[in-house]
């Protein structure tokens, strides 16, 4: 029709030019303890030589900048003879494995294998020890094509067997570290409402998945005898473990946990609440009942982990990092009538260098507590060799039944109370400690100002853990519900030591005989500076009568 412009006659040409040689990668890992040793596969296809072979693998990216060591550097396992290897190699300022100029011939493969060392284990996305690696090689053919191949987590580039290995490209995942999972219990009563408190950690040093917890309850109280008050829910640790809302303790409702993850290092604390409609003696006397559970996970390999819960706030009570052993595996007892709270202040007062602590210890239960223990880390709060106790720690408000631990010295030794220490049901205690700061320093909050929390732990008559963070203030129970547990009742007490400091400097700027100073003050301290002098003597620069 002589109209070549209309619709569907402007079409552009389209083609495609093909390399006639390209370099495929395949990567392996094999994994022991926090060593990586790394395989890389290169092959050759097409139908000419692979030119300029390059490959490539950013080491920072898989593992984090400065976490990581090459114990052995890059080395051939399978040699062609026709590339060279790049002594340079560091996976970060220098990712490229191979030199310039190496060539692959048609057919021809490669190996290459080297070892890192992981010196910090930590979490890129996948999780804590959970790696992702990719390795890229590039090429030229003689018509100076250049191609570029990811590399696939095999140890065939071509698995599909097509002759190009571009499209087989999943990166290599792996993980280092070994998990280990653990868990405790504490019960605590007011009336017949049980709270039930967990405690999970993971004391390996890699990443725990797919956690598992139940607590059937129909063993515990008898089935009909309870009911739910509150569904489980996080009381402190990272969000990462998923806590079940259908939680009624029978059949497929007695799961607590149903899944998530939980990072090497970390702890996790959540709490539900049970009402015991029916006391009743289920075997142990009446109104005495014991909990217990089996927390499962799995490392990122699906090897099954396994604790059995202890009684007590920390699943690994002698710290080992195993928290099977002897004596870690007690279940936690419930006595309707033993009523086990405690709770602690904190205060302090600032006198130029001096701080006077006082601590408020208050047992908020209806029996008797022992084996009472108080630490207070002087260190963590000034600085190791920055403070002298002045005198002994002293009791304020004597109940006559707390005893010092003669050996206490904030640093060493954190210790304020002898295991012999009690407190009876509402009693309460005060205690004072005078510390004199010789040197003032920045403890992370600045210059000056420092931060500080104690921790508070006894057992109650039947072996009930009890325990409280200081709260900031003079009452450990601000909200007066008995129990000083509560959200904003745990507050750092913080404070302000005087630090009188300040700095001068000083310029001259030259503009023939002109000179012009300028002078920089800063109080560098942490109070107010008055009557402040800047003393100048040009006569002892110029010499008199010169100026």
């Amino acid at each position: 029709n002589d109209n070549p412009t209309e619709a569907g006659e402007n079409d552009p040409t389209t083609f495609s030019v093909t390399a006639n040689s390209i370099v495929g990668v395949a990567k392996d890992v094999l994994v022991s303890g926090t060593s990586v040793t790394f395989n890389l596969y290169l092959e050759s296809f097409g139908s000419a030589t692979a030119l300029n072979v390059s490959l490539t693998d950013n080491l920072d990216e898989t593992f984090g900048a400065g976490n990581y060591t090459i114990v052995t550097p890059p080395s051939f396992i399978d040699d062609p003879g026709t590339l060279n290897l790049n002594g340079s190699f560091d996976g970060s300022v220098d990712s490229e494995i191979l030199s310039g100029g190496g060539t692959l011939a048609a057919g021809d493969t490669a190996q290459i294998q080297f070892t890192v060392e992981i010196n910090n284990i930590a979490d890129l996305g996948q999780g804590a020890g959970v790696y992702e690696n990719q390795a890229t090689a590039t090429c030229s053919d003689s018509a100076g094509i250049l191609v570029s191949d990811l590399s696939d987590f095999n140890t065939n580039p071509d698995i599909s067997g097509d002759g190009d290995p571009t499209g087989e490209n999943t990166p290599t995942l792996f993980a280092v570290g070994e998990p280990v999972i653990a868990v405790s219990h504490i019960a605590t009563v007011k009336g017949t409402q049980v709270s039930i408190d967990t405690f999970v950690e993971n004391l390996g040093n890699g990443a725990a998945f797919n956690l598992y917890l139940e607590h059937p309850l129909n063993p515990v109280f008898g089935s009909g005898n309870y009911s739910i008050q509150s569904q489980p829910f996080l009381v402190s640790g990272p969000s990462t473990i998923l806590l079940s809302p259908q939680f009624f303790g029978f059949n497929i409702f007695a799961r607590v946990i149903v899944g998530g993850s939980i990072n090497p290092g970390e702890r996790v604390h959540f709490r539900y609440i049970v009402n015991v409609n029916t006391v009743s003696d289920v075997g142990n006397g009446f109104g005495v009942y014991f909990i217990s559970g089996n927390i499962t996970a799995t490392d990122f390999y699906s090897n099954n982990l396994m604790d059995t819960s202890d009684n007590g706030i920390f699943p690994d009570p002698n710290g080992n990092g195993y928290p099977g052993d002897a004596g870690e595996d007690d279940p936690t007892p419930i006595v309707i009538g033993e009523e086990t709270f405690i709770g602690v202040a904190k205060d302090v007062n600032v006198v130029g260098s001096t701080a006077t602590i006082d601590l408020y210890v208050e047992n908020l239960g209806n029996v008797t507590l022992d084996s009472l223990s108080l630490t207070e880390n002087l260190d963590d709060v000034f600085g190791n060799g920055n403070y002298s106790i002045v005198g002994n720690p002293t009791l304020i408000d004597d109940p006559g039944t707390i005893v010092f631990n003669g050996g206490f010295d904030g640093s060493s030794d954190s210790e304020l109370l002898d295991i012999s220490s009690t407190l009876a049901g509402m009693d309460t205690a005060q205690i004072r400690i005078v510390v004199d700061v010789s040197n003032v320093v920045d403890q992370g909050a600045g210059l000056g100002h420092y931060e500080n929390q104690v921790f508070i732990h006894g057992l109650g008559p039947s072996d009930q853990h009890v325990y409280d963070y200081s709260d900031d203030g003079t009452d450990p129970d601000p909200n007066g519900n008995g129990d000083a547990r509560d959200a904003n009742e745990d507050d750092i007490t913080p404070f302000v030591l005087s630090d009188a400091r300040i700095g001068v400097a000083k310029t001259a700027t030259v503009d023939g005989a002109t000179v012009t100073f300028d002078y920089y003050v800063e109080n560098v301290g942490t109070i107010d500076l008055t009557d402040i002098h800047l003393v100048e003597d040009l006569d002892a620069v110029f010499g008199a009568g010169n100026y």
